[in-house]
């Protein structure tokens, strides 16, 4: 019996065995939702088409790169399973369902087609933040905008700069080169949906502004008295820069340095510094900044020295196009650290009149551009202390209408250089061309015979003819040779008769021996 027994099991072994090599499993198929939210309950259903009776499948639900199975089910009778997930965010990917025999590793296991879960998330807690964190940016500098969603997947991004859409659609928005036309204000607007209706969104914004660096600045000197005390005015200013600015004044003197700050929503800043007349008080300089790298002025003497000594008056003649088109006055004195000048016309103070131009803050140069009977005359400067009432007069200068009539003398030295230029210019061409003619080469070329019995006069003494001609060429050329060297050169002109000789001379000979002997 116990041997019995032991062949029954080993024949129904084998019959298995035989049975489980000769089953194939089809590839299973996975039924799956394409979107969901976060939270929500899915079914994930997977079944072997035309599974074999009677044979517990084994399904396993899983997703790609992640080692742990979602779950493990077996059917009997080719029965789907189902695969309940509550939804969460790391769920958003690829998933596939696995079908083996159970309990048989003699039959291979088959895996479905990939299915792509997309979860949805909605988003929340926009945040726009700047790089740098000021969001102030030079011109020409750069800066970055992101737009930080704290929670969401799936998120499309629109950005709008002053309420108009831009095309940027990614998470950051950067400003390679800043410009004036970038400030404004920027909002980014984050959104996710899960189909039509359900819809996402959260926005955030913020202002851009774009500086402008400060210039350097120009350092400047006034004076005023007061009672009895003299006050020196520093002005620093820039011309161009976006406010508020910092300004910071450095007085060095024999005590030590002194530095004075001040900010000013202005391009300009001022300080007052006490002196003594004719005394140097040290140095002043200024410094100014905007958030960009400082800018320092130059340096100016803190020295007052009243104006004294002689003024003198100059003119000097306004040209163009070698056309003198107006005159400038320059009044300037011996000595004086702050001079003030004004213009008289016969006695009388020009001041701000339409006919005269005053030029500089000091009014130290006067433009005359046009002169006429109103405003001829003796014409004089006076400096003064711009702290003082005492002045200098100059010299006076008469001007009529006459000192615009004249031409300049750029304009005739223009015109007298091209005319002694041209008169070279064909005066070495005429030589040019004499010495030419004189050394015009003496050898003619070789006489040619146009006459139509050419052909009848060739004959073996060809050579010899020709010869000849060449001798009487030669002797042509000996005896000019000859003439040029007692002083009398031959005439161009005579050269035609001499060749009409030499042909009529050869052509002869040449008759002469083609003629047959008399017998």
């Amino acid at each position: 019996m116990g041997s019995l027994g032991q062949t029954a099991v080993i024949l129904g072994l084998c019959s298995l065995l035989t049975v489980a090599w000769g089953l194939v499993l089809g590839r299973p198929i996975l039924h799956a939702p394409n979107i969901s939210l976060v939270g929500y309950i899915e079914e994930f259903y997977c079944i072997v088409p035309n599974a074999p009776k009677k044979v517990a499948i084994l399904y396993v639900l899983q997703q790609e790169n992640q080692p742990k199975a979602f779950g493990e089910y077996t059917a009997y009778d080719g029965n789907q399973v189902n695969f309940p997930l509550k939804v969460k965010r790391d769920y958003d990917g690829n998933f596939f369902c696995m079908a083996s025999v159970q309990n048989s590793s003699a039959v291979p296991a088959t895996i479905s087609d990939v299915h792509y879960f997309r979860v949805i998330e909605p988003v929340e807690g926009v945040e726009l933040v700047s790089d740098p964190p000021s969001a102030e940016v030079f011109v020409g500098r750069g800066l970055t905008l992101t737009c930080i969603v704290r929670k969401g997947t799936h998120i499309s991004y629109q950005w709008s700069h002053n309420g108009t859409p831009t095309a940027i659609s990614a998470s950051r928005q950067y400003l390679k080169q800043a410009t004036l036309e970038d400030a404004g204000n920027y909002s980014c607007l984050a959104r996710n949906q899960l189909n039509d209706t359900q819809v996402y969104s959260v926005s955030s914004h913020t202002f851009v502004r774009v500086k402008v660096p400060v210039s350097k600045p120009e350092i400047s000197l006034t004076v005023r008295k007061d009672n009895d005390v003299y006050l020196i005015g520093v002005i620093c200013s820039s011309d161009t820069g976006t406010p508020p600015v910092n300004f910071t004044f450095t007085v060095q003197n024999k005590t030590g340095r002194r530095l004075i700050f001040q900010r000013r929503d202005t391009l300009s800043a001022s300080l007052t510094v006490p002196v003594a007349l004719n005394r140097d008080e040290g140095q002043v300089q200024c410094q100014a900044t905007n958030g960009d790298g400082p800018v320092d002025s130059e340096k100016l003497t803190l020295k007052v020295v009243p104006v004294g000594g002689a003024v003198t008056l100059t003119s000097e003649s306004v040209r163009r196009y070698f056309d003198v088109v107006g005159l400038k006055l320059h009044c300037a004195v011996e000595r004086g650290t702050f001079p003030r000048f004004d213009w008289f016309l016969n006695n009388s103070s020009l001041g701000e009149k339409e006919d005269f131009d005053i030029i500089g803050k000091d009014g130290q140069t006067l433009l005359l551009t046009t002169i006429t009977a109103r405003s001829s005359g003796f014409y004089h400067c006076e400096a003064t202390d711009s702290f003082g009432i005492n002045g200098i007069k100059s010299e006076k200068l008469f001007i009529d209408e006459k000192a615009l009539e004249h031409v300049s003398a750029a304009a005739f030295a223009v015109v007298l250089s091209c005319f002694l230029f041209l008169v070279c210019l064909v005066t070495g061409c005429c030589v040019y061309g004499v010495i030419y003619r004189r050394r015009l080469p003496s050898v003619k070329p070789r006489p040619t015979f146009l006459s139509t019995e050419k052909d009848s006069l060739e004959s073996e003494d060809e050579e010899p003819v020709e010869k000849e001609y060449m001798d009487d060429v030669e002797l042509v050329n000996a005896a000019k040779i000859a003439y040029t060297e007692e002083g009398e050169v031959e005439s161009v002109d005579e050269w035609p008769e001499i060749e009409r000789a030499l042909q009529i001379s050869c052509m002869d000979e040449s008759i002469e021996r083609s003629d047959p002997p008399e017998h």
